[in-house]
């Protein structure tokens, strides 16, 4: 096997994500769009380095890394990474080969060729991945010693039944409750969906979006799109590159012609991925965000979609349609030469 290092993205669009698909449970944060759109939010494409792993003239393997100077425990750090440490729905290392023998090569690449890194990390893997269930058994690897922490959980659904029966399986409060708010709303005014799924969609989809955020309770906390320019970029360029590929199932749910809530999803090898949502809170008394959300919901299952994916975080609106989790951790690799590392170390007890 060898390694070949590139620096464009653009030249392994054709490969990525074949092998993102050969795993038992492809992740679109994974794929060469996701990467790609982090990349170009933050500011990294021309610091990224992707290491390209081959077996013979196949491509096996792919790693976007870059290196940041960090503090761990109030330590000053250098810390090598995936570009999808910085946000993604479930992170993994990507390969069709054993994982663990991929990381292996990376780790020999890091001594060989990076100066005095201090840990290589990858945050957010589910607890399903193999890597981290063997890691999670283990104080070192090789000579690197592993630290595992907890990182944050993702609700989901998996999509089994017909929607009647799943509806019949929730509390009559919950169905009652739901068919007042729709009740509510659909005497408010002129009430209309709308599906965005193509390129050209992506502007008029954006700038309703944009009037959404800016009313919602979002952008008094801080948390809304508008309020991150590197959000605002992320978002943007994934979508456009997910109407490219087929991917966007976006929906804004308008009365009387203004967008007052919005739905931004993903479709990717047959599963939802839930990006984000917000709902204008001048709106507020006519529950879009829920409204919306249910008509949503009944779309994927109608679809045979095989699962409904909350991601990033334990929001009570998502408990009201699922009480699965997935667990997510952080893996943290140490270099066993600096002597920060080993300060590192004696902090993380190991």
């Amino acid at each position: 096997m060898r390694i070949e290092i590139f620096s464009e993205f653009s030249d392994l669009k054709d490969s990525w994500n074949d092998i993102v698909l050969e795993a038992k449970y492809p992740e679109v944060s994974l794929t060469f769009e996701w990467n790609y759109a982090i990349a170009m939010a933050n500011n990294l494409k021309n610091s990224v380095k992707i290491i390209v792993l081959y077996d013979n003239d196949e491509i096996v393997g792919i790693c976007p890394i870059f290196v940041s100077k960090t503090k761990r425990h109030h330590v000053p750090s250098t810390q090598i990474g995936p570009v999808t440490n910085i946000f993604s729905a479930h992170n993994n290392l990507i390969c069709s080969i054993n994982k663990l023998d991929f990381l292996n090569i990376l780790l020999k690449y890091f001594q060989s060729n990076i100066n005095n890194w201090t840990y290589f990390s990858i945050t957010g893997i589910t607890e399903s991945s193999s890597l981290l269930s063997t890691l999670k058994k283990l104080n070192k690897y090789q000579k690197y010693p592993i630290k595992v922490e907890p990182n944050d959980c993702s609700p989901f659904l998996p999509i089994e039944r017909a929607w009647d029966e799943f509806m019949k399986g929730k509390s009559s409060n919950f169905r009652q409750q739901l068919k007042r708010k729709q009740n509510r709303i659909y005497k408010s005014g002129d009430i209309v969906l709308r599906k965005f799924e193509k390129l050209d969609d992506v502007n008029l989809l954006w700038e309703a979006v944009k009037k959404i955020e800016k009313n919602s309770w979002k952008a008094e906390n801080g948390s809304a799109i508008i309020n991150s320019q590197n959000q605002i970029n992320f978002y943007k360029k994934l979508l456009e590159l997910s109407a490219e590929q087929g991917w966007l199932f976006c929906h804004i749910l308008y009365i009387d012609k203004t967008p007052i809530a919005h739905d931004l999803g993903l479709l990717f090898s047959n599963k939802y991925y839930q990006l984000k949502n917000s709902f204008d809170k001048r709106y507020q008394e006519f529950s879009p965000g829920i409204v919306l959300r249910s008509i949503i919901m009944k779309l994927l299952f109608e679809m045979n979609v095989s699962e409904c994916d909350f991601m990033w975080g334990e929001d009570s609106w998502k408990k009201l349609w699922t009480q699965n989790v997935r667990h997510h951790h952080n893996i943290i690799i140490y270099n066993y030469l600096p002597f920060k590392s080993k300060i590192l170390r004696i902090f993380d007890n190991i």
